[in-house]
């Protein structure tokens, strides 16, 4: 009768009421009684423990940025403008499942399952066993992750030890309806993107400034969260400094110059929006771009843009009223990264769209132009300002990331200089 009792509950027989199983060494027990252990709650949960571990493990050195395979505004794509197609398929590559996320959701949101745990093999010392994993997670949209996996038990002092590598780098991933809790998720996670990209949207032109290169290092210094020591600093910003190496004369200069260092570091702690420069062809045709210095009244930051150079090989879209935009961003065209002493502005986000839009009572005059500059083997010259919000500093990595939010920019005749069309890329 005991022993019909005790298979009613794994947890049952290796809680207590036979103790024959925690007694026997592995090469003892039965083939039934090694299944039990298979199956055993202590066994489910120490290789649950492993996935949580190895998992944050994993994500913390190498963070995964996850894309939802189905793009539900496919369908609709024809109802809605260029822009509000890219803030939606920017939804899906945003998102960064951290550690941090994983583990506040892990055995709520995201759940991992064992399923149909089985004996594979015994030995003297320790059992093998198998089994289904699988893993889905609400906050990553239209995935499921599943592999078979195995991991042998052993034996101690009464006490079973799991021995098994389960993580989710190691499973496979799939293609799945989203769940319900998916869903919920990334309507969530749509509405808050949207509203940080209108507010982006809504910055007034005037709060935007120039910055030089050098200006670049303060707001690295004065924004990052990294700590850096006044012997660091007066390494970084101080030429008296780091040309003597008399102790004495190095505590003077740190006296003088820290207390100017660190309140020159401070005004940039609010620099939030800036302004870069670009030409496709290294001169500038409006005088505007050139009166624009930085407070200090230095030239901002100017970089080479070669990205519109496909422009006048292509058709006008009567759909969008408009060109395809191939610049910064667009078009599997990369980033823009700016250097300074170690440290990088980082610009690989967009929240403007890929059309230059051209008004209707121009876009027959501006077509036969471009018709007639391919015509001749030639391109527009281009200059163009980028209204670029800085989202954070990586101490870490030495980066300033930011965001693209739209373009000003100027097409221009080669020849005969004259602006073609003067446009915002919203």
């Amino acid at each position: 009768m005991r022993g019909i009792v005790c298979i009613l509950g794994l947890s049952v027989v290796l809680a207590g009421c036979d103790k024959a199983v925690e007694d026997k060494k592995i090469s003892e027990l039965t083939s039934e009684e090694a299944q039990t252990l298979c199956k055993s709650p202590q066994a489910i949960e120490q290789l649950t423990n492993n996935f949580k571990a190895s998992t944050s493990e994993f994500l913390t050195q190498h963070p995964f940025n996850y894309y939802p395979f189905i793009d539900r505004n496919t369908d609709s794509a024809k109802s809605v403008t260029d822009s509000e197609l890219r803030r939606k398929s920017r939804i899906d590559d945003s998102f960064l499942y951290s550690a941090d996320t994983f583990n506040k959701g892990f055995g709520q949101t995201d759940v991992l399952k064992i399923s149909n745990p089985t004996l594979s093999a015994t030995g003297q010392e320790s059992l093998t066993c198998s089994a289904q994993a699988d893993f889905s997670s609400d906050e990553i949209y239209g995935k499921a992750f599943s592999t078979p996996v195995s991991w042998t038990i052993t034996k101690a002092d009464k006490k079973i030890i799991v021995d098994g590598k389960l993580a989710l780098t190691d499973m496979k991933q799939s293609k799945v309806e989203p769940t319900a809790g998916q869903k919920a998720w990334r309507d969530k996670y749509e509405a808050e993107l949207n509203a940080k990209d209108k507010a982006l949207k809504d910055i007034a032109d005037s709060e935007y400034q120039p910055i030089s290169t050098k200006d670049l290092f303060y707001v690295y210094f004065a924004q990052t969260s990294r700590q850096f020591s006044d012997d660091e600093l007066m390494g970084l910003f101080s030429n008296k400094w780091n040309n003597t190496s008399d102790s004495f004369a190095k505590e003077d200069i740190k006296k003088e110059e820290l207390p100017q260092i660190k309140a020159k570091i401070a005004e940039y702690k609010d620099v939030k929006n800036i302004l870069l420069y670009s030409t496709s062809d290294g001169s500038y045709h409006d005088e505007d771009f050139l009166k624009l210095k930085t407070a200090s009244g230095e030239n901002g930051i100017k970089i080479n843009d070669m990205g519109i150079f496909t422009l006048t090989g292509s058709s006008y879209d009567f759909s969008k009223k408009g060109y395809e935009y191939h610049n910064f961003l667009c078009n599997m065209n990369g980033g823009i990264t700016v250097n300074e002493r170690g440290v990088s502005l980082s610009v690989d986000k967009t929240i403007r769209g890929c059309t230059v839009q051209v008004p209707d009572d121009q876009a027959r005059d501006i077509s036969a132009k471009f018709a007639a500059l391919n015509g001749k083997g030639k391109n527009v010259s281009t200059t163009a300002k980028y209204f670029i919000h800085i989202d954070s500093i990586n101490g870490d990595r030495n980066t300033i990331d930011a965001t693209l939010v739209k373009d000003d920019i100027q097409l221009i005749d080669p020849d005969t200089k004259d602006v073609i069309l003067h446009t915002v890329i919203n």
